[in-house]
């Protein structure tokens, strides 16, 4: 049971470590933000503490209170909460209480307020009468029909929401509405919050607005993206069967399938798989790679293609039914499955998890190691330079270092 009466205090604390790692010593920091109000219907605190909000109900009204300080009454604040999945047949037969395990979903899952990623700056969404609000930062946004929830971008100094007024909706930043378009969706900031996509369709078109400027278009838009110093965008698209990649605006090849769009670390270079004459290659700066069966970054999770600093490539190929890693081009022994490929920190050397036969190993630069029942959890050391694995022979576990 809250204590309603209760200060809210945010303690933190901060170690100072010596060269060596260890704590050293410590301080605690102690800040009073506001009672804790009555009718609290959900809580939310920001990352790292920096405020703490709660939405209140007021009778018939809802008020969001921000660090004791109560806001304006609204007749609703928009809350979003999954709905439990249906019940699968299987889990029918459950005894009562199990299944209820399985579909319950708490407070946790509850969505209605946005910080910005540093905890200042906050956002929500609120409705007086037939009109919709984004409140942001404790200050009310222009009246509109409909709203999407606010999202600040990565160094929280934008905020972007979608908006609809009457049958058409615009991109909403920092309080400024965009061009009205028949829908907007996917709005999108660069890494330094300097530049905004975003999707926009008029009639059975859609395309991509980039900093203000529309693309071409197409009847379905994929995966927008920015490099990591933001001066270059992608995204894929399709139009009637086929898939194009569009990169800085340039609008490439034809395909029969595109996906795993990415750029590199630095972002300088682009990559993509693309499927053409139903066979899958790997596509990297708009070169075609050699042709297989079936082309992949990793299984069971998707990793980068290319190598920490961005100037190597590296991605898994099934020719037949055998798979085998293409390195910078070059291809590597077949086996009957490969996993868990890796680049080195420095991205100087490169292993992979290989299965064959029922036997596993560890290929390190495109050397097989000892063969063991299973081999895996490949790590190196933070100068790339040393590296270990787990194996398993005969039930009984070792670790490989340095492959001895």
């Amino acid at each position: 049971m809250r204590m309603r009466s209760a200060l809210c205090i945010v303690v933190m604390m901060v170690s100072a470590f010596s060269s060596e790692g260890i704590a050293s010593e410590g301080t605690i920091q102690e800040q009073e933000l506001g009672r804790v109000p009555d009718e609290v219907v959900h809580e939310e605190i920001a990352r790292f503490g920096e405020h703490v909000v709660w939405l209140v109900s007021r009778g018939a009204k809802s008020v969001v209170v921000v660090d004791g300080q109560g806001g304006p009454e609204y007749d609703e604040v928009g809350v979003w909460k999954p709905q439990p999945a249906p019940i699968p047949d299987v889990l029918k037969k459950m005894p009562g209480d199990q299944v209820k395990i399985f579909q319950s979903v708490d407070d946790s899952w509850v969505k209605w307020v946005q910080f910005s990623a540093d905890g200042q700056r906050w956002a929500y969404r609120a409705r007086r009468g037939e009109q919709w609000f984004a409140v942001i930062d404790g200050q009310e946004g222009p009246a509109c029909d409909e709203l999407t929830v606010p999202r600040f971008s990565e160094d929280g100094r934008h905020v972007v929401y979608t908006a609809r007024r009457g049958d058409q909706w615009h991109i909403v930043v920092d309080g400024k509405a965009g061009p009205a378009y028949d829908d907007v969706s996917m709005p999108c900031f660069s890494p330094d919050g300097e530049r905004l996509a975003y999707i926009a369709t008029e009639g059975k078109s859609k395309f991509v607005v980039v900093d203000g400027k529309e693309g071409d278009r197409y009847d379905v838009i994929h995966s927008i993206l920015f490099s990591s110093d933001s001066k270059r965008i992608a995204y894929y698209a399709q139009r009637g069967p086929d898939y194009f990649a569009i990169i800085d605006g340039e609008e490439g090849p034809a395909y029969q399938w595109i996906a795993s769009l990415e750029f590199s670390p630095d972002g300088t270079r682009v990559a993509h798989r693309a499927m053409k004459e139903h066979k899958s290659f790997m596509v990297v700066d708009r070169e075609e790679g050699r042709r297989y069966d079936a082309v992949e970054v990793c299984a069971p999770l998707s990793r980068s293609v290319f190598s920490p600093k961005g100037n190597r490539v590296a991605y898994r190929a099934m020719r037949g039914e055998r798979w085998l890693v293409v390195l910078d081009g070059q291809e590597g022994q077949p086996y009957d499955g490969i996993l868990n490929l890796e680049f080195s920190p420095d991205g100087r050397h490169v292993a992979y998890q290989a299965q064959s036969q029922g036997r596993e190993c560890i290929v390190m630069d495109g050397v097989p190691g000892p063969e063991y029942d299973l081999a895996y959890e490949i790590e190196f050391s933070a100068d790339g330079e040393r590296w270990l694995y787990e194996a398993y022979e005969g039930g009984r576990a070792r670790v490989v270092v340095d492959g001895r």
